[in-house]
């Protein structure tokens, strides 16, 4: 997430009386998302909700696309949203409740 969004999320979660807790991680990192839900868990005792609202696009034709943008997309999109998944499941498993939301990337050029 980019620093001004990012200061703009934390500005808006503060002016609702909440806590923001900023973490950068790589969805593409499972280690790293676990450790940001730990990092969730140690500060408000449990996590509710998850939105997985990770991705990105090339703007490429599909035939010119190199394999490595190909492989960042699937990585990011795909793997990304599973990581997250994976890294807080078992802490909703524990709490017996919480919420995943996953979203989808839809881009086209007109």
């Amino acid at each position: 997430m980019r620093a001004d969004l990012r200061s703009s999320v934390s500005r808006l979660v503060t002016g609702e009386g909440g806590k923001p807790i900023p973490v950068v991680a790589d969805v593409r990192n499972l280690n790293a998302i676990k450790q940001a839900v730990d990092t969730a868990v140690s500060q408000f005792g449990r996590v509710d909700i998850l939105v997985a609202n990770a991705g990105i696009a090339i703007w490429s034709p599909f035939a010119q696309m190199k394999p490595d943008q190909w492989q960042s997309v699937i990585d990011v999109n795909l793997t990304g949203v599973a990581n997250s998944m994976w890294a807080v499941i078992p802490q909703m498993q524990k709490q017996k409740s919480g919420k995943i939301i996953t979203l989808t990337l839809s881009v086209g050029k007109n």
